[in-house]
């Protein structure tokens, strides 16, 4: 007991753990800390208090909101479209006035424009009878379009242009053409100039210079073989080319009253064979050649 009789005071709480000397709660593990499992457990009230209205609402709200949104971005989209398509075609236009090709065909389409349509009727009332006629025919059009700097844009602008009747009738005066050229090189055809002759070179009474003689006819020989050959395998390859394509070039070029004939092909065909004449005469002067060197 105290003083006077009066009961002794009681003893001191006991110290945090972590308190200082002072008995404050400052250290780090007497801070405030986080509780997630608080954090859900009020977060679990919160949407039941609210219950499924407060959700729909919210729903609603945020439709509303993305609605209006799309809408916006979709406006501004169809304006920006139509901005670039209307620049597009603007552009176009202007790079159209300002080119000078473009220029250069206007101008042309207004000065021949006449004469080509001119043309144009004359083509299609054309029916020529043969293939000369057809050549007189189409060699008085290239004159004409020989003037044009771009013959198929200034050609566009031409109404009723037969564009596929002139490519037919251009096609077969070319192959025509072509076959008849290498017609007169088989029937004109020309030896070397040091051609072989039938005849022995007897010429001379020595050995040596019959020797010789055969030898420069067998060399010529085998040099014409050779330039007649290759001559035959060209018209040759050709001839297949054209044989394979016949029957629908025949057909198209009827289509668009061309006097096409495929007998053409043929002919030059049979005309190999005097190829084939005249390889076999240098043949025969090679051979009579050497037989008179090893008679010698």
């Amino acid at each position: 007991r105290g003083p006077g009789g009066a009961p002794p005071p009681p003893p001191p709480p006991p110290r945090l753990p972590g308190a200082g000397a002072g008995g404050g709660g400052s250290g780090a593990e007497g801070g405030v800390q986080r509780a997630p499992e608080v954090l859900s457990l009020f977060q679990d009230l919160r949407r039941e208090l609210l219950g499924a209205q407060g959700f729909k609402r919210n729903i609603a709200r945020n439709k509303a909101a993305a609605a209006a949104t799309a809408d916006t971005a979709t406006a501004g989209t169809s304006s920006q479209g139509s901005d670039e398509s209307g620049g597009q075609s603007e552009l176009m236009s202007e790079l159209l006035l300002k080119s000078n090709h473009h220029g250069s065909v206007e101008r042309e389409r207004k000065v021949f424009g006449p004469v080509l349509e001119q043309v144009a009727a004359q083509l299609r009332r054309a029916s020529p009878a043969s293939m000369a006629s057809l050549g007189l025919l189409l060699g008085k059009v290239e004159v004409v379009l020989a003037r044009l700097g771009d013959e198929r844009a200034v050609l566009k602008g031409v109404r009723d242009w037969p564009e596929a009747r002139v490519d037919a009738m251009r096609e077969a005066t070319a192959v025509h053409a072509e076959l008849e050229g290498m017609r007169r090189e088989m029937n004109e055809w020309k030896p070397a100039a040091a051609a072989v002759t039938t005849r022995a070179p007897r010429t001379s009474s020595t050995a040596a210079a019959i020797a010789t003689a055969a030898s420069t006819a067998a060399r010529v020989a085998r040099d014409e073989g050779a330039r007649i050959t290759n001559a035959m395998d060209r018209i040759q390859r050709r001839v297949e080319t054209l044989e394979r394509t016949a029957d629908a070039d025949t057909r198209r070029f009827i289509e668009h009253g061309v006097p096409w004939d495929k007998a053409h092909v043929t002919a030059v065909r049979h005309g190999t064979l005097r190829l084939a004449e005249q390889h076999m005469r240098v043949c025969l002067a090679a051979a009579a050649a050497a037989s008179a060197s090893a008679a010698a």
